[in-house]
């Protein structure tokens, strides 16, 4: 299969808000660690898409919709807010629905759609073809209060420890896809 983008990052627009005036919210900051973290473990620039602009009530176009079949890997920023908006998990359901067709969903035991939590959702509430993964938790929750500390490339050494995994399991994938 000819494959035109590499990977198409899912995620809800409020997700990628941020607190601070012109600064990058998280999934913009997510985007591009991600992106050169996979360029320098495979030595190449990949292509990674995402849309930043359309909004709930735009219409979900049928170019929209091919693209899917068109691109290797899905991963999807798994929050409060994506699991409520019926954009995002039509994505989910439509980029299952084109890689069933372009070479299957599951390749060598290793899904095609990686699961990023933000921050925690429960299972019950999760995308259902997302359930059964692990995912990529990047976030702690502290034991004693409950409370949820979100990493962040600025700040914490855990952001880029799973980072790093998702990027290796992510080229890994991308390398079987070729």
């Amino acid at each position: 299969m000819n494959f035109e983008n590499d990977i198409y990052i899912s995620y809800a627009h409020l997700d990628d808000a941020s607190g601070v005036e012109g600064a990058n919210g998280w999934v913009t900051e997510f985007h591009q660690s991600l992106k050169v973290r996979l360029a320098q473990l495979l030595g190449r620039q990949l292509r990674i898409w995402r849309d930043d602009k359309l909004q709930g009530n735009d219409f979900f176009t049928t170019e929209m919709e091919s693209q899917f079949r068109l691109t290797k890997i899905m991963i999807c920023i798994i929050t409060p807010r994506y699991v409520k908006s019926e954009w995002c998990l039509r994505e989910v359901d439509l980029f299952y629905k084109g890689a069933e067709q372009a070479g299957g969903a599951v390749v060598e035991n290793r899904s095609r759609i990686f699961k990023i939590m933000k921050t925690p959702v429960p299972l019950e509430e999760q995308p259902e073809k997302l359930r059964t993964m692990l995912g990529y938790p990047f976030f702690n929750t502290d034991a004693a209060t409950g409370s949820t500390k979100e990493f962040r490339v600025s700040d914490n050494i855990e952001y880029w420890s799973i980072l790093d995994d998702l990027a290796n399991d992510v080229a890994q994938l991308i390398e079987k896809l070729k």
